[in-house]
Protein backbone atom coordinates (compact mmCIF):
# COMPACT_ATOMS: atom_id res chain seq x y z
CA UNK A 1 0.00 0.00 0.00
CA UNK A 2 1.01 3.57 -0.33
CA UNK A 3 -0.16 7.09 -1.14
CA UNK A 4 -0.75 7.11 -5.08
CA UNK A 5 -3.03 4.20 -4.43
CA UNK A 6 -5.34 6.21 -1.72
CA UNK A 7 -4.80 9.16 -3.47
CA UNK A 8 -6.60 7.26 -6.76
CA UNK A 9 -8.68 5.97 -4.47
CA UNK A 10 -10.09 9.18 -3.50
CA UNK A 11 -10.10 10.77 -7.15
CA UNK A 12 -11.84 8.12 -8.45
CA UNK A 13 -14.37 8.24 -5.53
CA UNK A 14 -14.71 12.11 -6.11
CA UNK A 15 -14.89 11.85 -9.95
CA UNK A 16 -16.66 8.66 -10.40
CA UNK A 17 -14.29 8.25 -13.56
CA UNK A 18 -11.00 6.78 -14.22
CA UNK A 19 -9.73 9.25 -17.09
CA UNK A 20 -10.82 12.58 -14.92
CA UNK A 21 -9.37 10.77 -12.34
CA UNK A 22 -6.49 10.23 -14.19
CA UNK A 23 -6.36 13.56 -15.36
CA UNK A 24 -6.32 15.03 -11.76
CA UNK A 25 -3.71 12.65 -10.62
CA UNK A 26 -1.35 13.47 -13.61
CA UNK A 27 -1.54 9.81 -14.42
CA UNK A 28 -2.05 7.57 -17.47
CA UNK A 29 -5.34 6.26 -17.28
CA UNK A 30 -3.85 2.37 -17.35
CA UNK A 31 -1.78 3.61 -14.03
CA UNK A 32 -4.15 4.16 -11.97
CA UNK A 33 -6.64 1.35 -13.07
CA UNK A 34 -3.00 -1.06 -11.79
CA UNK A 35 -2.77 0.87 -8.61
CA UNK A 36 -6.18 0.76 -7.83
CA UNK A 37 -6.42 -3.21 -8.96
CA UNK A 38 -3.67 -4.03 -6.54
CA UNK A 39 -5.00 -1.83 -3.33
CA UNK A 40 -8.44 -4.03 -3.80
CA UNK A 41 -6.09 -7.28 -4.23
CA UNK A 42 -4.15 -6.48 -1.13
CA UNK A 43 -7.60 -5.76 1.28
CA UNK A 44 -8.93 -8.57 -0.31
CA UNK A 45 -12.23 -6.61 -1.18
CA UNK A 46 -13.28 -4.38 -3.77
CA UNK A 47 -13.43 -0.88 -3.00
CA UNK A 48 -15.29 0.00 -6.62
CA UNK A 49 -18.21 -1.33 -8.55
CA UNK A 50 -17.21 -1.05 -12.16
CA UNK A 51 -19.12 -1.28 -15.58
CA UNK A 52 -18.61 -0.20 -18.99
CA UNK A 53 -21.16 2.77 -18.08
CA UNK A 54 -19.99 3.73 -14.41
CA UNK A 55 -17.82 3.21 -11.73
CA UNK A 56 -19.37 3.76 -8.28
CA UNK A 57 -17.59 2.56 -4.55
CA UNK A 58 -18.92 -0.34 -3.34
CA UNK A 59 -20.41 -1.12 0.61
CA UNK A 60 -16.94 -1.80 1.34
CA UNK A 61 -15.33 1.62 -0.54
CA UNK A 62 -17.68 3.40 1.26
CA UNK A 63 -16.38 2.13 4.57
CA UNK A 64 -12.99 2.77 3.75
CA UNK A 65 -13.01 6.28 2.35
CA UNK A 66 -13.30 8.54 5.29
CA UNK A 67 -9.93 6.81 6.63
CA UNK A 68 -8.52 6.92 3.31
CA UNK A 69 -9.35 10.88 3.78
CA UNK A 70 -8.24 10.81 6.96
CA UNK A 71 -4.61 9.03 6.00
CA UNK A 72 -4.13 11.52 3.03
CA UNK A 73 -4.94 14.29 5.65
CA UNK A 74 -2.52 13.39 7.75
CA UNK A 75 -0.22 12.83 5.64
CA UNK A 76 -0.29 16.47 4.02
CA UNK A 77 0.08 17.75 7.52
CA UNK A 78 3.93 16.14 7.87
CA UNK A 79 5.97 18.95 5.32
CA UNK A 80 4.36 21.74 8.03
CA UNK A 81 4.47 19.75 10.81
CA UNK A 82 8.41 19.42 9.79
CA UNK A 83 8.87 23.18 9.17
CA UNK A 84 7.29 24.22 12.22
CA UNK A 85 9.53 22.08 14.45
CA UNK A 86 12.56 23.32 12.74
CA UNK A 87 11.65 26.88 12.97
CA UNK A 88 10.75 27.11 16.91
CA UNK A 89 10.92 31.11 16.25
CA UNK A 90 8.34 31.08 13.80
CA UNK A 91 4.64 31.67 15.53
CA UNK A 92 1.78 29.36 14.74
CA UNK A 93 -1.96 29.10 15.45
CA UNK A 94 -3.62 25.76 15.37
CA UNK A 95 -6.67 25.48 13.94
CA UNK A 96 -8.90 22.57 13.92
CA UNK A 97 -11.86 22.44 12.26
CA UNK A 98 -15.22 20.43 10.78
CA UNK A 99 -15.89 18.47 7.93
CA UNK A 100 -18.58 20.19 7.27
CA UNK A 101 -16.72 23.85 6.89
CA UNK A 102 -16.07 25.09 3.58
CA UNK A 103 -12.65 24.36 2.36
CA UNK A 104 -12.43 27.22 -0.09
CA UNK A 105 -13.44 29.67 3.01
CA UNK A 106 -10.73 28.57 4.92
CA UNK A 107 -8.15 29.08 2.27
CA UNK A 108 -9.61 32.37 1.65
CA UNK A 109 -9.42 33.58 5.29
CA UNK A 110 -5.84 32.26 5.44
CA UNK A 111 -4.61 33.78 2.46
CA UNK A 112 -6.09 37.45 3.42
CA UNK A 113 -4.92 36.76 7.46
CA UNK A 114 -1.41 36.26 5.71
CA UNK A 115 -1.49 39.38 3.50
CA UNK A 116 -1.94 41.29 6.85
CA UNK A 117 0.32 38.71 8.80
CA UNK A 118 3.17 37.47 7.29
CA UNK A 119 4.96 35.88 9.87
CA UNK A 120 2.65 34.26 11.42
CA UNK A 121 1.82 30.47 9.93
CA UNK A 122 -1.77 28.71 10.05
CA UNK A 123 -1.70 25.42 10.61
CA UNK A 124 -4.89 23.44 10.03
CA UNK A 125 -6.52 19.89 10.91
CA UNK A 126 -9.37 18.33 10.14
CA UNK A 127 -11.48 16.17 12.73
CA UNK A 128 -14.15 14.55 14.56
CA UNK A 129 -16.31 16.28 17.26
CA UNK A 130 -14.27 14.40 20.09
CA UNK A 131 -11.50 14.76 18.64
CA UNK A 132 -11.71 18.99 18.71
CA UNK A 133 -13.10 19.19 21.93
CA UNK A 134 -10.06 17.10 23.88
CA UNK A 135 -7.33 19.08 21.55
CA UNK A 136 -8.87 22.35 22.65
CA UNK A 137 -9.38 21.68 26.07
CA UNK A 138 -5.51 19.78 26.35
CA UNK A 139 -4.10 23.13 24.41
CA UNK A 140 -3.06 21.00 21.43
CA UNK A 141 -5.65 23.39 19.52
CA UNK A 142 -5.95 26.71 19.42
CA UNK A 143 -8.93 27.65 17.49
CA UNK A 144 -11.82 25.42 16.47
CA UNK A 145 -14.10 26.02 13.69
CA UNK A 146 -17.18 23.92 13.91
CA UNK A 147 -21.58 24.25 13.55
CA UNK A 148 -22.05 23.16 16.84
CA UNK A 149 -22.49 25.42 19.88
CA UNK A 150 -21.77 23.42 23.44
CA UNK A 151 -22.40 24.84 26.67
CA UNK A 152 -19.14 25.75 28.32
CA UNK A 153 -17.75 28.69 30.68
CA UNK A 154 -14.24 28.41 29.19
CA UNK A 155 -14.96 29.23 25.33
CA UNK A 156 -15.72 32.43 23.42
CA UNK A 157 -17.24 31.82 20.23
CA UNK A 158 -18.26 33.96 17.28
CA UNK A 159 -19.84 33.22 13.57
CA UNK A 160 -17.33 32.34 11.35
CA UNK A 161 -19.61 32.17 8.24
CA UNK A 162 -23.26 30.77 7.51
CA UNK A 163 -23.60 28.41 3.96
CA UNK A 164 -26.93 27.87 2.22
CA UNK A 165 -27.84 24.53 2.65
CA UNK A 166 -29.52 22.61 -0.96
CA UNK A 167 -31.64 20.07 -0.95
CA UNK A 168 -30.74 17.11 -3.44
CA UNK A 169 -33.12 14.15 -4.88
CA UNK A 170 -32.88 11.60 -7.18
CA UNK A 171 -34.65 13.70 -9.85
CA UNK A 172 -34.07 16.28 -12.37
CA UNK A 173 -35.88 19.70 -10.84
CA UNK A 174 -36.19 21.55 -14.30
CA UNK A 175 -37.15 25.22 -12.90
CA UNK A 176 -33.83 27.01 -12.47
CA UNK A 177 -35.23 28.87 -10.25
CA UNK A 178 -36.72 26.51 -7.88
CA UNK A 179 -36.53 26.17 -3.82
CA UNK A 180 -37.61 23.58 -1.57
CA UNK A 181 -39.73 24.30 1.33
CA UNK A 182 -38.30 22.61 4.64
CA UNK A 183 -42.38 21.99 5.52
CA UNK A 184 -42.41 19.47 2.27
CA UNK A 185 -39.95 17.16 3.42
CA UNK A 186 -42.32 15.05 6.01
CA UNK A 187 -43.02 12.70 3.11
CA UNK A 188 -39.20 12.40 2.10
CA UNK A 189 -36.67 9.70 3.06
CA UNK A 190 -33.70 11.59 4.16
CA UNK A 191 -30.06 10.16 4.29
CA UNK A 192 -28.26 11.94 7.01
CA UNK A 193 -24.41 11.73 7.39
CA UNK A 194 -23.53 9.19 10.37
CA UNK A 195 -23.66 10.82 14.31
CA UNK A 196 -20.69 11.61 14.80
CA UNK A 197 -20.73 14.24 12.09
CA UNK A 198 -21.69 17.65 12.63
CA UNK A 199 -24.13 18.02 9.86
CA UNK A 200 -26.19 14.97 11.23
CA UNK A 201 -26.98 17.42 14.45
CA UNK A 202 -27.78 20.21 12.05
CA UNK A 203 -30.01 19.09 10.09
CA UNK A 204 -32.07 17.03 12.47
CA UNK A 205 -31.83 20.51 14.77
CA UNK A 206 -33.24 22.56 11.60
CA UNK A 207 -36.14 19.90 11.22
CA UNK A 208 -36.94 19.72 14.52
CA UNK A 209 -37.32 23.92 14.93
CA UNK A 210 -39.05 23.37 11.70
CA UNK A 211 -41.85 20.67 13.30
CA UNK A 212 -41.09 18.51 10.24
CA UNK A 213 -41.89 14.79 11.80
CA UNK A 214 -40.23 12.19 9.30
CA UNK A 215 -42.22 9.67 8.02
CA UNK A 216 -39.88 7.23 7.05
CA UNK A 217 -36.42 6.14 9.18
CA UNK A 218 -33.57 8.19 7.73
CA UNK A 219 -30.88 5.91 6.25
CA UNK A 220 -26.81 7.16 7.03
CA UNK A 221 -24.30 7.60 4.95
CA UNK A 222 -20.39 7.55 5.82
CA UNK A 223 -19.21 10.65 4.09
CA UNK A 224 -20.45 13.82 1.98
CA UNK A 225 -20.17 11.59 -1.65
CA UNK A 226 -22.05 8.59 -0.34
CA UNK A 227 -24.58 10.70 0.40
CA UNK A 228 -24.77 11.80 -3.08
CA UNK A 229 -24.30 8.30 -4.61
CA UNK A 230 -27.23 6.53 -2.41
CA UNK A 231 -29.41 9.77 -3.46
CA UNK A 232 -28.33 9.13 -7.07
CA UNK A 233 -29.03 5.21 -6.60
CA UNK A 234 -32.50 6.69 -6.07
CA UNK A 235 -32.50 5.50 -1.69
CA UNK A 236 -33.71 8.75 -0.66
CA UNK A 237 -32.85 11.98 -0.75
CA UNK A 238 -30.43 14.10 0.80
CA UNK A 239 -29.64 17.90 2.89
CA UNK A 240 -25.72 19.29 2.21
CA UNK A 241 -24.08 22.28 2.03
CA UNK A 242 -23.22 24.40 -0.99
CA UNK A 243 -19.63 23.63 -1.05
CA UNK A 244 -20.29 19.83 -0.40
CA UNK A 245 -21.85 19.15 -3.36
CA UNK A 246 -20.02 17.46 -6.26
CA UNK A 247 -21.60 15.03 -9.00
CA UNK A 248 -25.17 16.01 -8.35
CA UNK A 249 -25.41 19.83 -8.96
CA UNK A 250 -28.59 19.53 -11.39
CA UNK A 251 -30.49 17.80 -8.70
CA UNK A 252 -29.80 20.65 -5.96
CA UNK A 253 -31.97 23.13 -4.65
CA UNK A 254 -32.09 26.06 -2.21
CA UNK A 255 -34.33 24.76 0.61
CA UNK A 256 -36.18 27.41 2.39
CA UNK A 257 -37.74 27.28 6.13
CA UNK A 258 -40.79 28.49 7.11
CA UNK A 259 -40.66 31.43 6.95
CA UNK A 260 -39.01 31.87 3.77
CA UNK A 261 -35.58 32.72 4.06
CA UNK A 262 -33.09 30.86 2.98
CA UNK A 263 -31.78 27.47 5.53
CA UNK A 264 -27.88 27.98 6.33
CA UNK A 265 -25.18 26.29 8.14
CA UNK A 266 -23.64 28.68 10.72
CA UNK A 267 -20.10 28.17 11.25
CA UNK A 268 -18.30 29.35 14.47
CA UNK A 269 -15.00 29.72 15.60
CA UNK A 270 -14.16 28.94 19.36
CA UNK A 271 -11.09 29.50 20.95
CA UNK A 272 -10.07 28.86 24.72
CA UNK A 273 -10.05 31.86 27.30
CA UNK A 274 -6.21 30.96 27.92
CA UNK A 275 -5.77 30.81 24.17
CA UNK A 276 -5.58 34.89 24.43
CA UNK A 277 -2.14 34.51 26.09
CA UNK A 278 -0.57 34.29 23.07
CA UNK A 279 0.02 36.75 21.01
CA UNK A 280 -0.08 35.22 17.96
CA UNK A 281 -3.74 33.44 18.58
CA UNK A 282 -4.74 37.01 20.33
CA UNK A 283 -4.00 38.80 16.07
CA UNK A 284 -5.58 35.95 14.73
CA UNK A 285 -8.83 36.05 16.61
CA UNK A 286 -9.01 39.71 16.40
CA UNK A 287 -8.90 39.43 13.03
CA UNK A 288 -11.45 36.94 13.02
CA UNK A 289 -13.40 38.93 14.65
CA UNK A 290 -13.02 42.04 12.42
CA UNK A 291 -13.86 39.82 9.16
Amino acid sequence: MNINQLRFTLALAQTNSFSKAAEQCCVAQPTLSNALSQLEDELSARLFQRTTRAVSLTPFGQHMLPIIESALTGINQIPHAARFWQSQQTPCVRIGFSPVVSRTALTLMSKLFKQENPEIELSFRECSIRERTIMLENDELDVVINPVIGKNDYLNYSLFNAEPLYFICGESIHRPDQKIAINTLSSKKLILTETSCDLHWVTQSLLQKAGVSLQYQFAQASSFIDVEQQVSAAQGSGILPRSKINSSEHLAKPLLLNNGELAVINNYFFWHARAMDKAHVEKFIDYLLRA
